[in-house]
């Protein structure tokens, strides 16, 4: 992420980030156990990579979050692919030592130089904050990082 800000700002162009976390995940682990949550954990990882450009770089960022640094990518351009990702897991059937689960995930995208971010740890924030609004207002959706959300949390 550090390499990729710096080269955006060196360039002008657009960085975006975004943050994704499974919805009640927890709940996944203690009804269905530990190997199953693994086996979302592995699903919901191949459905990013499967949606994301060659150039981008998809990360886990904790327990059950990801990231995705999306490169020379406009925020408005990298809602496209966080609602594909979003949608693409909310239809998909993960198949798991107990049967067939499904789930749900929240994103959160932030987008230089559009969100006025000036280190990396903007960019981090900034889609977390977003990633939190998805949560609060009903999960299963992608919220764009605006500075609304920042008064809306103060």
């Amino acid at each position: 992420l550090e390499k990729e800000f710096s080269r955006a700002r060196r360039f002008n162009l657009s960085l975006s980030l975004i943050m994704l976390d499974i919805d009640h995940f927890k709940a996944v682990n203690d009804t269905y156990g530990h190997q199953s949550g693994d086996s979302i954990l592995k699903g919901i990882s191949g459905i990013v990579k499967r949606s994301i450009r060659e150039i981008d770089t998809p990360a886990r960022y904790g327990g059950e979050e990801f990231v995705v640094i999306l490169p020379e990518t406009p925020k408005l351009s990298a809602t496209v692919v966080a609602e594909r990702i979003v949608s693409t897991i909310r239809e998909h059937h993960f198949e798991t030592e107990k049967g067939i689960l499904r789930v749900t995930a929240s994103i959160g995208v932030s987008g230089y130089p559009e969100d006025d971010i000036n280190t990396r740890l903007d960019l981090i924030s900034k889609s977390d904050l977003a990633l939190y609004h998805a949560k609060r207002t009903g999960r299963d959706r992608t919220c764009l990082y605006s500075k609304e959300l920042e008064e809306e949390f103060k």
